[in-house]
């Protein structure tokens, strides 16, 4: 028997989180469903994989402290979980337990299916994601955009991938360098770039399409332009034109551009050039990395703890729709969200861990003579700027 996600979290918290605290831990998973979007969109040769939508969130004090949403992608050779939102309320005590609810999904999503996974992440700093009004409340600490760039990094730090990656688009690898402080096990730039046999895929096939990315933005613009980025003209099907014709117009876009120059021009683009910073993250997982040792049972918990698409929707819109302005109100949208739950899902014990104790060594600070390592820098074919940015 697989353990379930919540039971890896509880677990985890309790052997791993530093300092003292009691945590209520809630974990919510989707069963898989289609979605209409598709996931490489532009490209027949890989079909449309199935999702699960996963929400975590902790509560102390009587009211929540921190909470991420991710979504995870079955596809038939691997695993892709994107970040979707993180949030906190400014309510709860440190260090966060973030990364230990990142690590608790690798773990079981590896365990349950038995593949590699991908962890991507883009990083784009906004007063809240999850909690609305939570940057009002006086106690919610909003970091800017370089803080969050650093503060992901040091989340993930915890991690133990086989390789990962760091890009802020339009900063050179020095200047990147200079605001983020990575160290060895980082390499700047993509995972395409290192990989052989991904950089000789096209791009159609590379780039997945993930909501609220403007990786996704970009794929949608070049896909429905006529013209390549070098001014090759590409012409364009008829209107009555069939939905086949159609992707194979906007696969053939795309695929004239090269990933590196997707890459480099996604630097220039509005969103990721406008004075703030933005990070993209990538993380590979192999299916040795890690002392997994469970039995393989895959989709076991699918039958017994995940709950419907429309039920998990019902429930995120619940949480997004309270108001955490105060530390009053937050009191009582934490009530009222946990009771919304008891009361909308049988067994809903399975879901809600109410007191979690964590009684660990406090996590000790770095000395501030500890000088940190430059990362890895890829060798990268330097392009001057073109005359005008898509």
């Amino acid at each position: 028997m697989i353990d379930s996600l919540q039971d890896i979290l509880n677990r985890k918290l309790e052997e791993r989180l530093p300092g003292k605290r009691s945590l209520t831990v809630i974990s919510l998973v989707s069963n898989f469903t289609q979605l209409k979007q598709h996931l490489f969109p532009f490209t027949s040769s890989i079909p449309n994989p199935p999702i699960k939508k996963i929400l975590i969130a902790f509560a102390e004090y009587d009211t929540l402290s921190s909470a991420i949403e991710l979504h995870l992608f079955k596809l038939n050779d691997r695993v892709l979980i994107y970040v979707s939102k993180v949030d906190s309320t400014g309510f709860g005590l440190t260090p966060s337990p973030m990364s230990i609810a990142i690590e608790s999904v690798i773990h079981w999503a590896k365990v349950a299916f038995n593949l590699q996974v991908w962890l991507h992440i883009f990083s784009r700093a906004q007063n809240a994601y999850i909690f609305p009004n939570s940057e009002k409340n006086g106690k919610k600490r909003v970091l800017s955009d370089m803080q969050l760039q650093r503060w992901w990094k040091q989340t993930l730090d915890n991690l133990t991938p086989f390789k990962r990656w760091l890009f802020l688009p339009g900063f050179s690898q020095e200047e990147a360098i200079g605001i983020i402080k990575v160290d060895n096990d980082w390499i700047y730039g993509n995972p395409h770039q290192s990989n052989q046999e991904l950089n000789s895929r096209n791009l159609s096939s590379l780039i997945p399409y993930f909501e609220d990315d403007p990786k996704s933005r970009f794929l949608d613009e070049l896909a429905n332009s006529a013209e390549a980025l070098d001014g090759r003209s590409l012409k364009k099907p008829r209107r009555e034109s069939s939905k086949e014709e159609n992707v194979s117009y906007k696969q053939n876009a795309l695929d004239r551009i090269s990933i590196e120059e997707f890459w480099e021009r996604l630097g220039y683009r509005q969103e990721c050039a406008s004075g703030r910073v933005t990070g993209f993250f990538f993380l590979h997982f192999s299916r040795e990395d890690g002392p997994i040792k469970e039995a393989i049972e895959v989709n076991k918990t699918d039958q017994d703890i995940d709950i419907s698409i429309e039920l998990f929707h019902r429930i995120h819109d619940l949480l997004t729709n309270s108001d955490f302005h105060t530390f009053e109100g937050a009191v009582s949208a934490t009530s009222s969200w946990l009771n919304k739950i008891r009361t909308l899902i049988d067994n809903s014990q399975a879901y809600i861990a109410p007191n979690v104790k964590v009684d660990n060594p406090e996590k000790v600070k770095a000395t501030a003579d500890t000088e940190p390592v430059k990362a890895q820098v890829l060798t990268v074919r330097k392009k001057k700027r073109p005359a005008s940015a898509v």
